[in-house]
C-alpha cells in the first residue's frame, strides 16, 4: 500500500468510527469527515433520531462544520470546498449530493 492510500485508509477509518459512533446512538451509521490541506477540518455523524431532524445527515454536519471553520480562520467557503476532500461511509443520499454539489 502506497502512502497516499495508506492516509485515506486511516481517514476512512476515522470515517467509520464515526458510523459506529452513531450506531450506537441508534442513528443510522453513516460517518462523514472532510479533509483540507491533509488536515480533517469537519467530521458529521448521523443526528436525525436524537434531534428529531430529518436533515441531519453526518455530510450535512460537516459541511456546517466546515462553514464554521472557514468563518473562524478568514477563509472563503468556496477556496476551502474545491480543494478538500470528502470520506463518507456510505453514497450520499439525494439530498446530501445535492448540498455537496451546490459547494463545490
Amino acid at each position: 500500500m502506497g502512502e497516499a492510500e495508506s492516509i485515506f485508509f486511516k481517514w476512512m477509518k476515522q470515517a467509520l468510527a464515526l458510523a459506529e459512533e452513531a450506531q450506537r446512538a441508534n442513528e443510522v451509521p453513516v460517518g462523514c469527515i472532510i479533509v483540507y490541506k491533509d488536515k480533517i477540518i469537519a467530521t458529521g455523524g448521523n443526528k436525525v433520531n436524537q434531534t428529531k431532524n430529518a436533515t441531519r445527515h453526518a455530510e450535512i454536519i460537516a459541511i456546517e462544520k466546515v462553514r464554521e471553520f472557514c468563518l473562524a480562520e478568514g477563509l472563503f467557503e468556496k477556496d476551502v470546498f474545491g480543494l478538500s476532500t470528502l470520506f463518507v461511509t456510505v453514497e450520499p443520499c439525494v439530498m446530501c449530493t445535492g448540498a455537496l454539489r451546490q459547494i463545490g
